[in-house]
């Protein structure tokens, strides 16, 4: 039986620092049938030449600018499907997988009846045995939560689902290590580039269950990634947060009510980040929440013009 062939597409934007250590790590896969394909955002420090110089038989893409995280893997995914790929991985280029991660997950696809996303477990490189994501969740239905994060791995979520399905208690998963099935891409499209950066992946896996593909976390299957709460909380952060969870939550269909009562949240945030001289630190995070909920009002997605 021939296997699916699958290309891993690595994003890179000025990345020479972590780049490396998850190329050879993807290289290391133990799965028979893939390629990798590195698409670069237009790194202005020097990452497309490091990669053509210590691996030179890799496909490198330059988009020349930053497209985001959509953009920029949309690119990929369209030349790996033109290529004929049966399925895509997208690694983030600070993740690193285990040899059998792609296999395992390439094998759950297999044995769902139309494909989908599926996931590894995401641990903490710091702390290599701490959970950062077994998937995730959604409280009131918009904000989006990461299950297990900070638990120790004791393969607690390891659990088959039921008939090859999708997997109870969870409704996304992380984006920095997912595999899509050509079927579910030809069927539902790629990342919706409205979102750039930032609750993407919970807006594609909502996209995938509601057109009936598996979204499923594969049991065993392991890739790390830099703890994510230590990462810089800066004003580009704080904007897309606050534009893409309200882009989210009329995108899913929820209603004035729930938006109007996310809106208020973020105002109260902006009054607290406003009135009280602990927070003038964060003066810059306060507007640029206001920065997205104009454009969310505005209709604008895409990268932040501030």
């Amino acid at each position: 039986m021939t296997l699916p062939h699958v290309s891993i597409i690595i994003l890179t934007w000025n990345s020479r620092a972590e780049v490396p250590a998850a190329l050879e790590a993807a290289l290391a896969s133990d799965y028979p049938s893939f390629d990798v394909i590195v698409v670069d955002n237009g790194s202005t420090d020097g990452t497309p030449a490091l990669i053509r110089e210590r691996w030179p038989g890799l496909t490198v893409l330059e988009n020349g600018r930053n497209l985001g995280f959509c953009g920029g893997n949309n690119s990929g995914m369209r030349h790996a499907l033109a290529a004929g790929a049966d399925a895509v991985l997208l690694l983030n280029d600070d993740a690193v997988v285990a040899p059998d991660m792609l296999r395992l997950l390439v094998v759950a696809g297999q044995q769902t009846a139309r494909g989908g996303l599926f996931g590894p477990t995401v641990l903490i490189a710091q702390a290599p045995q701490v959970i950062l994501s077994a998937g995730g969740f959604l409280r009131q239905g918009w904000q989006a939560l990461p299950r297990g994060l900070g638990e120790t791995d004791q393969g607690q979520y390891d659990a088959p689902p039921p008939l090859a399905g999708s997997t109870p208690g969870i409704d996304f998963l992380s984006g920095c290590a997912l595999l899509a099935t050509a079927n579910l891409l030809t069927t539902i499209g790629l990342l919706d580039e409205a979102f750039f950066a930032y609750y993407e992946d919970v807006e594609w896996c909502w996209r995938a269950r509601q057109a009936g593909f598996a979204v499923q976390l594969v049991p065993g299957a392991r890739a790390w990634h830099p703890d994510t709460r230590t990462r810089s909380d800066g004003p580009a952060l704080s904007y897309y947060l606050t534009r893409n969870s309200l882009l989210f939550a009329r995108k899913r269909g929820l209603g004035y009510a729930v938006q109007t009562m996310i809106l208020l949240g973020y105002l109260r945030t902006v009054s607290s980040w406003t009135v009280r001289p602990r927070w003038r630190s964060r003066r810059p995070q306060r507007d640029a929440v206001l920065f997205g909920i104009r454009d969310f009002l505005a209709g604008r997605g895409g990268a932040w013009q501030p």
